[in-house]
């Protein structure tokens, strides 16, 4: 790892570099990686939010989560 992408040293600008190769790279992942990243960054808390005052996650949500970490 380079020194200036070194998590002590990373400044704004090289986080928001790296952050949006982000896309790409997962794109070069399997179809199933590619899901679960939409699962966790779109549908998941889209469905969430749209619990309103009561949020909760359900079981095959967490299940998808615990999947995408892994």
């Amino acid at each position: 790892m380079e020194a200036k992408h070194a998590f002590a040293s990373i400044d704004k600008p090289t986080f928001d570099a790296l952050l949006s190769r982000y896309p790409d790279i997962v794109s070069q992942f399997s179809a199933k990686l590619i899901d679960l990243d939409a699962s966790r960054y779109e549908e998941i808390p889209s469905k969430v939010r749209e619990r309103g005052q009561d949020p909760y996650l359900t079981r095959e949500e967490v299940v998808t989560l615990v999947e995408w970490k892994l």
